[in-house]
């Protein structure tokens, strides 16, 4: 077994006095399996904590690109009307550029660091 730091005591069952030692046997075993009972909390935890999370960013990751592809989509339609001549009565390249703004912004935060294989300056709106 293991001394599990009492230096020479050990939980033996074997000699002298051998109810008190199975009595310390007992007590080392329940310690050892407390001890291991936290630790696998604590490493649950911390997994639980992880996973929520990782879902949380691929759910706002998600959000992102989905908004990347409906801006490229209003910037196409915005060159399909000005090419015919028709005005649809709203200014998009202002809204487009909010967006690359607010993009650029949650970027540059500490939770942007996922994102980088978005380039903001490629986008030409």
């Amino acid at each position: 077994m293991t001394t599990i730091g009492f230096g020479d005591m050990t939980p033996s069952i074997s000699g002298d006095e051998a109810d008190e030692k199975s009595l310390y046997m007992l007590v080392c075993t329940v310690y050892i399996l407390v001890g291991l009972a936290f630790t696998s909390t604590i490493i649950e935890l911390v997994r639980r904590q992880y996973a929520e999370s990782w879902r949380k960013m691929q759910e706002l990751r998600a959000q992102i690109q989905a908004q990347l592809k409906l801006a490229d989509t209003l910037k196409k339609l915005s060159e399909t009307a000005e090419k015919n001549n028709v005005d649809i009565g709203i200014n998009i390249a202002d809204d487009l550029e909010e967006l690359k703004n607010n993009l650029n912004k949650f970027k540059n935060s500490k939770l942007g660091d996922q994102f980088g294989d978005v380039d903001i300056q490629q986008l030409d709106w």
